[in-house]
């Protein structure tokens, strides 16, 4: 291995001295940091350290490293990778590298974060300087329950973890082909016509969302997907999209209900909805864009996001607007009850 100080690192394979910034050796070239991990002590002497003021969050993962400002934030998912990023592998979720990871004997593949249900635990990964919870050692591969404000140390490197709520709510959406195309069932094709298109609308929407509000965006799963025969119903369970749902079926599906009762001579109070043979073609009608830049303004207002710089509010609303156009004129309309 490569031995390291605090002035300079020899290079293991001609034993030449190198600046402790280098990252290959200077006189043969090879690599000093990318090869191997560096070796520190296994006790800590630990100071005062004050616990972070930042609170934890619903569906985030908070980690904190002391004297590094602001935190990380990661979207909940099963599995979280702490490490060291090295060219040619795979990144970690969390590169420890900008918090002096190297020096602090991290290694590339250190320690996982898994989330269960509502268990979450620390397992490290035989990594080469250890991993503690709560200055605890964990024996090699061995996992170790967290709770929101313990504090992780691999290697030298200590940060504190905060997390609210790791299991993410399952939703049902229900959606309704008014082509009539469903009669016969739920078809690949169906699928992929218009469908896909809507849940990956969505998707999208829910990161626009997390943007605004400077969170992390967590990844939509689709957990079935289901045909219901007897009212020719589409339900689709989801999973992270949480806040896109609730706008969908509040603001867009209502506001797709009135128009199509306007252009019927129909009035729709906010009560009622329309019969199913009701239901026309939207993506025509003359002040739709009108429409779509009113259902943005109230997205920006709703999620908190109204007093965002102009530049960075004229972003998301060139972002959102086509996301709301697709779903207030998809074929596919998204049932309220």
């Amino acid at each position: 291995m490569n031995l390291n100080t605090s002035d300079f690192i020899i290079c293991s394979v001609c034993q030449h001295q190198n600046p402790t910034s280098a990252p290959a050796c200077e006189k043969c070239g090879t690599p000093l940091r990318s090869s191997t991990t560096v070796a520190v002590a296994d006790d800590m002497a630990l100071s005062p350290v004050e616990p972070s003021p930042f609170s934890p969050q619903p569906g985030v993962f908070t980690i904190y490293v002391p004297g590094f400002g602001q935190p990380l934030k990661l979207a909940i998912k099963e599995e979280i990778l702490l490490g060291r990023y090295q060219d040619g592998l795979p990144p970690p979720d969390v590169d420890l590298n900008p918090f002096y990871g190297y020096l602090s004997g991290v290694s590339r593949r250190h320690a996982k974060i898994k989330v269960s249900g509502s268990e979450v635990t620390l397992q490290d990964l035989g990594s080469s300087n250890g991993t503690w919870v709560n200055e605890s050692k964990l024996l090699p591969h061995q996992s170790q329950s967290l709770k929101s404000g313990d504090i992780i140390r691999l290697g030298q490197l200590l940060m504190f973890v905060y997390f609210q709520s790791v299991e993410l709510s399952e939703q049902t959406l229900l959606m309704r082909d008014t082509r009539g195309g469903l009669n016969m069932g739920l078809t690949p094709n169906l699928f992929s016509d218009g469908l896909l298109n809507l849940l990956n609308s969505i998707q999208e929407i829910e990161a626009c969302i997390s943007v605004v509000q400077d969170q992390p965006s967590p990844s939509m799963q689709i957990k079935a997907v289901s045909f219901d025969k007897e009212r020719a119903l589409i339900q689709a369970k989801l999973v992270g999209a949480y806040n896109a749902i609730e706008f969908s079926r509040k603001e867009i599906s209502k506001r797709r209900e009135a128009l199509s009762g306007k252009l019927q001579g129909i009035q729709v109070s906010p009560e009622e909805t329309l019969p199913p043979q009701a239901m026309v073609d939207l993506s025509g009608l003359a002040d739709i864009d009108q429409v779509v830049t009113e259902l943005a303004s109230i997205m920006l207002e709703q999620f908190g996001a109204n007093n965002l710089e102009e530049e960075k509010k004229k972003a998301f609303f060139e972002k959102i607007e086509p996301l709301i156009k697709l779903i207030l004129t998809s074929p596919f309309e998204i049932i309220i009850e």
